[in-house]
């Protein structure tokens, strides 16, 4: 694991529009990380996606994977070694348990065919889903190359790249693609929804695990301390249902953890499943995907409220704090 810092003060960087409505004016957010780094967060003004503008490039952002990714996670957690004295071995596993979970939860939604990963790091995930469902192949995409030649190693076919790298000539008609924790590294995430459904086969679907940003937020008591720089573009609820539509989709299920109960979140963590989470199924219901149109769903004032410094710090006070996290410690 590469032990130097990652200098981000030193990347090359651009300016963006909303991926969601194109739109180029919003209000910022913070203009810093809970370590000091200089780093924008903006929502757009129109429809309400959050996200960092200006963002690094596409090759800034493919030699942080290949290179630094673990190493900056590690220290983002305040940690300076692994939790686990065979980090890869213990995420495939634990990605395993979540593939099985997955599959045994969304069984009716998983057809026989190829089964697409994007973001598929050590191969678990795949490798669980693969063991639970029959007459599948699965392929992963990951931009680690550490993550990707483990999987491989573990039989998971996974090819060391960006996404937005990928040729996918050899996969298409795509029984169903997943993007389980990996929605928010997307440099172009409705670019991702597009290409997706270009490549399902009709009535294929489409499943996503996203971490919901106001909840991060509300659990961090800020939102610098939510934000991360591999993390472009951040989605809520009302702003992940929106731009899966927007390509066309129909949403046929979808599943938010912001309000449940602490002991429903422990159960979902006992059997492998992800916490603190969206979970949406999406099924292609016609051939051609919807061009960008103009959204209008979402009320970004509203949400612009969600994220105000007071009022998280308010509400992570009353509903994360130190009583709180020591009644729901095995989930938080």
């Amino acid at each position: 694991m590469n032990t130097e810092r990652f200098e981000y003060h030193t990347a090359i960087v651009e300016k963006i529009p909303c991926n969601l409505c194109g739109a180029d004016s919003f209000v910022v957010l913070s203009e810093r990380l809970s370590n000091g780094q200089r780093v924008r967060t903006c929502m757009c003004k129109k429809c309400g996606l959050v996200y960092i503008n200006p963002r690094m490039i596409r090759k800034e952002y493919d030699r942080y994977y290949k290179v630094y990714y673990h190493g900056e996670r590690l220290i983002t957690k305040g940690r300076i070694a692994p939790r686990y004295k065979d980090p890869a071995k213990q995420g495939f596993e634990n990605a395993y348990r979540f593939g099985r979970a997955l599959a045994f939860d969304f069984c009716g939604w998983i057809d026989r065919g190829v089964v697409l990963d994007v973001g598929s790091s050590y191969g678990g995930l795949l490798a669980g889903i693969r063991d639970m469902v029959e007459g599948i192949r699965v392929v992963g995409i990951e931009p680690s190359s550490a993550d990707a030649d483990y999987a491989n190693m573990r039989g998971v076919e996974t090819h060391n790249t960006l996404f937005e790298d990928f040729s996918g000539a050899d996969v298409d008609s795509l029984s169903t693609v997943f993007c389980v924790q990996t929605f928010n590294h997307l440099l172009d995430p409705r670019g991702f929804l597009v290409w997706s459904h270009d490549h399902l086969r009709k009535g294929g679907h489409l499943i996503l695990a996203v971490k919901n940003f106001r909840q991060q937020c509300r659990r961090a008591g800020s939102v610098s301390a939510s934000v991360q720089i591999d993390h472009p573009f951040m989605f809520v609820p009302e702003t992940l249902q929106e731009i899966v539509r927007s390509v066309g989709f129909e949403i046929v299920y979808f599943d938010v953890d912001e309000h449940k109960r602490s002991k429903d979140l422990l159960r979902q963590k006992k059997r492998g499943m992800s916490v603190h989470h969206m979970r949406l199924v999406a099924r292609k219901v016609q051939e051609k995907p919807l061009p960008r149109y103009s959204v209008g769903a979402v009320s970004p004032r509203f949400l612009q409220i969600a994220f105000w410094g007071p009022y998280v710090k308010l509400y992570h006070f009353f509903a994360y704090g130190d009583l709180r996290k020591r009644l729901i410690s095995g989930v938080y």
